[in-house]
């Protein structure tokens, strides 16, 4: 899963995983897309455990409230949620088609009842890659399989990557 963030929110996100395996996942595959943006690739599961660390530094469950984080700690963690929610809302967790050509691929538990979920639960490991096919009039749709496209080398592809953060 990708997340684009600032230098800044990746030195912070850095220090607060630092001494934990967090940090190496974090620093595998670090994309620099602008001047100073970033594109930080991480299982989504290592997103979790660092929005819950981020989540746990500022928030408390004690009556007084802790003060407020910074404003930087609040956009990384916008940014992190906005990944994810889209990771998690993406037509290849759901099993849909989409119209056009996309390209893609996505590492999934899959449970007894079908259901996709980016994080481990139980059920078997696979990739879904796409697959265009030709729909009426010869429009192209993307389906999400089990046998489609994805770079089986990737380090993302791999089922013990995941499970060695829970």
């Amino acid at each position: 899963m990708n997340v684009s963030l600032t230098e800044t929110h990746y030195r912070t996100l850095l220090r607060v995983t630092a001494g934990t395996p967090l940090q190496q996942v974090f620093t595998r595959e670090v994309i620099t897309t602008s001047k100073t943006g970033l594109s930080v690739v991480a299982p989504y599961i290592a997103w979790e455990h660092a929005q819950s660390m981020l989540t746990s530094m500022y928030w408390t469950h004690r009556p007084k409230p802790a003060a407020q984080p910074p404003h930087h700690v609040r956009v990384m963690m916008r940014r992190i949620a906005t990944a994810q929610n889209a990771h998690l809302r993406h037509p290849a967790m759901k099993g849909l088609a989409m119209l056009g050509v996309h390209i893609g691929w996505f590492p999934v538990w899959i449970d007894s009842e079908g259901r996709r979920s980016p994080m481990p639960n139980g059920g078997r490991f696979a990739v879904i890659g796409s697959r265009v096919v030709e729909g009426q009039r010869k429009s192209p749709f993307t389906v999400w399989v089990e046998d489609g496209a994805f770079p089986a080398d990737n380090w993302l592809a791999q089922e013990q990557t995941h499970t060695a953060l829970l």
